[in-house]
């Protein structure tokens, strides 16, 4: 009939790992640009000062919203529905 899980619970795990995963790319490709400027210097350009910037303000904003809906889906069975 029922199962044990809430629909919104569901829905916001599976959220909260569709934002992880692009979190967990842009840091690696964070930390990749770190070891590209202090290692192989040779092969700096232009363009590395802006996916500095990008990359790590993605891997912020991509692990806030995933947070944000593993939240939403812990708080989601535990808290009583508003009337």
């Amino acid at each position: 009939m029922y199962s044990a899980l809430p629909r919104n619970k569901v829905l916001f795990i599976i959220c909260g790992v569709t934002f992880a995963i692009p979190c967990l790319v842009f840091a690696q490709f964070t930390v990749r640009l770190i070891y590209m400027n202090l290692v192989t210097a040779e092969y700096r350009s232009g363009w590395m000062l802006v996916w500095a910037i990008f990359f790590p303000a993605m891997t912020i904003l991509c692990g806030w919203i995933s947070w944000y809906f593993f939240r939403k889906a812990w708080n989601a069975g535990i808290l009583p529905a508003k009337r």
